[in-house]
């Protein structure tokens, strides 16, 4: 299955990025592992070197710090409010080079306009040099590029996006050998 849902898409694509053939080998080590029925504690050696080869780039940003402060300047919002970064950073799926994906709970019911969240992302402690709000989106998103060179995303409420993550998370620690697959198909996508 794995090998028709994600290595036959991945041979019929552009292979002009060296991250997508990076993938792609360390897809193919996996599903290696996968064939030969290793389970996580089961070929160390070949499990730990395919991690290894997959692992996502290491990134000076601090995703936690970024979550804190957003979190911080929220309070100006509602004393309850609390930041949780989801997606691939939060899962170990990302590459360390794209955006910081964060949700901004606030307090239920809530009503807000994701303008007032761009705004929020523009002021201390953030500073984003640039915020956008795309209130069209399927979620609607602030987009904003912080003075070092991290882009964030925030959402509001995006509790379904949130399980999603931990799923995930949770599949990633009890089967790392899919990690490599699930890299494989986003390079691809």
């Amino acid at each position: 299955l794995a090998a028709r849902l994600i290595v036959g898409p991945c041979l019929r694509a552009n292979w002009s990025s060296p991250e997508r053939r990076r993938a792609l080998k360390a897809a193919a080590t996996s599903l290696k592992v996968l064939r030969a029925g290793a389970a996580p504690g089961d070929s160390a050696a070949l499990t730990a070197k395919l991690l290894a080869r997959a692992a996502p780039a290491s990134t000076t940003r601090d995703d936690a710090q970024i979550a804190a402060q957003l979190a911080t300047a929220a309070k100006t919002l509602d004393a309850r409010a609390q930041c949780v970064p989801f997606g691939s950073a939060a899962t170990g799926l990302g590459d360390g080079r794209g955006d910081v994906d964060l949700c901004l709970l606030l307090p239920e019911p809530c009503i807000f306009d994701v303008n007032k969240v761009a705004e929020l992302l523009k002021g201390p402690p953030l500073n984003a040099k640039k915020a956008t709000a795309i209130a069209t989106a399927r979620v609607p998103v602030a987009r904003a590029t912080l003075p070092g060179g991290s882009r964030i995303d925030v959402v509001v409420n995006a509790r379904r996006e949130l399980c999603n993550t931990a799923l995930l998370k949770e599949l990633g620690a009890r089967r790392p050998q899919l990690a490599p697959l699930c890299r494989a198909a986003r390079a691809f996508s």
